[in-house]
């Protein structure tokens, strides 16, 4: 398990000269004591003090890219009971509409499921260690 410095050090020499670099160096600063941690798309806004969720996607290409991520996206689709479930993809063809999508979870099959699947991140489990703050 690699620690989070690696990971910052990489995103930083690869990344630093982008526009999106003081949404990314946030991002780094909320996720660095969150190791193999869950995190919704809200929760990424709320850490980027936005309304707007082109900037949290502009951020989370960068730190689920590369030949280092520091997350991985995933989907959490709501069920017809409410729960929500983590599934790792979805084909582009139910997300269109075109097909029924069946969640494996449950079994249940939902016709429109990208009215009821959400973009979430998981946290790479790597090593923590205690960092000074990020500065923006």
């Amino acid at each position: 398990m690699k620690p989070f410095s690696e990971y910052k050090a990489y995103v930083s020499d690869v990344f630093s000269s982008v526009p999106q670099w003081p949404d990314v160096q946030a991002l780094l600063t909320y996720i660095q004591d969150k190791p193999n941690t869950k995190v919704a798309y809200g929760d990424l806004m709320l850490a980027l003090r936005t309304d707007d969720p082109m900037r949290v996607l502009s951020a989370t290409v960068i730190l689920t890219g590369g030949a280092m991520p520091v997350m991985r996206p995933y989907f959490r689709v709501k069920a017809s009971d409410g729960t929500m479930h983590d599934v790792a993809s979805i084909p582009k063809a139910c997300l269109d509409g075109e097909y029924p999508y069946t969640l494996e979870a449950t079994g249940e099959v939902i016709n429109h499921v990208a009215e009821r699947a959400y973009t979430a991140f998981e946290i790479v489990a790597f090593r923590h260690e205690r960092l000074k703050p990020i500065q923006c």
